[in-house]
């Protein structure tokens, strides 16, 4: 009878259970699988949260840097600021001072320029007063 079911293409107990055999192993074989696609989700999963941790300390550190060149810089414009107000204020000082010495030469220059204009003008009255000191001696000179 087994023949018979065989002839019409029905499978016997050795086919029955070879086949389930295949499929058990089959079945472990996808299990197999699913546990190996779930661990690779798994690794794939935290190697993306190492390189977003990366990506993130990275940038930290980019904006870390940034963040330090903009406070150096920042410190060293105010040094410069700091020396340059110090170089004003020497500047100033002695502009100051040269300011202050002009203008006393300036006033000793009016003074010695007021006193020769005194001199000019006692000159020039004592010369007048010599003419008219004299014109009346030589009137009278030749009045005689």
């Amino acid at each position: 009878m087994a023949g018979f079911w065989n002839a019409i293409g029905l499978p016997n107990a050795a086919d029955i259970q070879n086949l389930t055999e295949l499929c058990r192993q089959q079945a472990q074989r996808i299990e197999t699988l699913e546990n190996e696609v779930r661990q690779l989700r798994e690794i794939e999963q935290t190697q993306a949260e190492q390189d977003n941790a990366r990506e993130d300390e990275r940038e930290q550190a980019i904006r870390q840097a940034v963040q330090d060149g903009f406070a150096q810089q920042k410190e060293a414009f105010e040094e410069w600021r700091e020396e340059q107000a110090k170089k004003n204020a020497v500047v100033l000082r002695k502009n100051t001072m040269l300011h202050q010495q002009t203008q006393e030469k300036l006033t000793e220059s009016a003074k010695n320029q007021d006193e020769l204009l005194r001199i000019l003008i006692v000159n020039s009255l004592g010369d007048e007063l010599e003419k008219d000191i004299a014109e009346p001696k030589a009137k009278s000179g030749r009045k005689k």
